[in-house]
């Protein structure tokens, strides 16, 4: 961990040694139960003062990442106390987790359990400035779909527009929570998307899919946005090497187990 800039106001330096704080624990240098190095000792590496130092774990304590227990020390708290609703936790998932993070299964799960509706929900509200909105996202995902696929990237133009498409879907609910949703889950859909694009191999199948997606949204067609939403999902769980099975009576799925599935 690099020294702090010591012309930087204390302010910053304190978000910026949360920021580093928070990239180390993601990529799994202090994982979950782990406990962190004593406060001198982060005061000495990162070159700043022991309240900047607090003012940086605070920011972690704040999203769930640490508690700090007095006489004990600073401990990385497990993944299911996190609040990656949270923006500030969001950012940092987006911008330092490895290829495949623990909580990328959860993460997917989340966008199973709601996506379909949403789209069910978009295909009835949806109006011109939505539409016009998609299709723009779809053209750019097209005229990017034929790019070499580069795992390491970590974003691509097909990624930005693929998370454009999502989004302007979201808005298209013309419901308040869900499009507000946006900016909280948009690190979390990006994440998702961007792993899944990786480990596609090729994107025609999945352009195919959201072209379905589009054509029913444009057509009003809630029943078919619901499937269509769902199959963008199954390929998206094929391609992440995610197990699904379908629930009995519905046409809905869930994930086999809370485990990580073998590649």
């Amino acid at each position: 961990m690099p020294k702090m800039d010591p012309q930087i106001p204390s302010v910053d330096l304190g978000r910026r040694a949360a920021d580093t704080l928070a990239r180390d624990i993601i990529v799994g240098r202090f994982p979950p139960e782990s406990i962190l190095p004593k406060e001198m000792a982060l005061v000495e590496h990162l070159g700043i003062s022991r309240p900047t130092l607090r003012s940086g774990l605070q920011m972690l304590e704040t999203v769930g990442m640490i508690t700090r227990v007095s006489g004990h020390g600073t401990f990385v708290r497990p993944y299911a106390d996190w609040s990656f609703l949270s923006p500030l936790l969001s950012r940092w998932v987006a911008d330092y987790s490895p290829p495949r993070p623990p909580f990328l299964r959860d993460l997917f799960a989340f966008r199973l359990s709601i996506e379909p509706v949403i789209a069910m929900v978009a295909a009835r509200n949806a109006r011109g400035k939505d539409l016009q909105d998609m299709e723009e996202a779809f053209a750019g995902m097209t005229a990017h779909g034929l790019d070499p696929l580069d795992p390491d990237c970590v974003s691509s133009p097909f990624d930005d527009y693929d998370l454009a498409f999502h989004q302007a879907i979201y808005r298209a609910t013309r419901n308040l929570i869900w499009t507000q949703m946006i900016p909280v889950i948009e690190p979390a859909l990006r994440l998702v998307i961007h792993q899944s694009n990786a480990d596609a191999g090729e994107l025609k199948d999945s352009l195919g899919r959201h072209g379905a997606l589009l054509t029913c949204i444009r057509r009003q067609d809630a029943a078919g946005a619901h499937a269509a939403g769902l199959s963008l999902l199954l390929r998206t769980a094929s391609d992440l090497g995610i197990s699904l099975e379908p629930i009995p009576t519905t046409q809905a799925y869930v994930l086999v187990n809370n485990g990580s599935d073998p590649r």
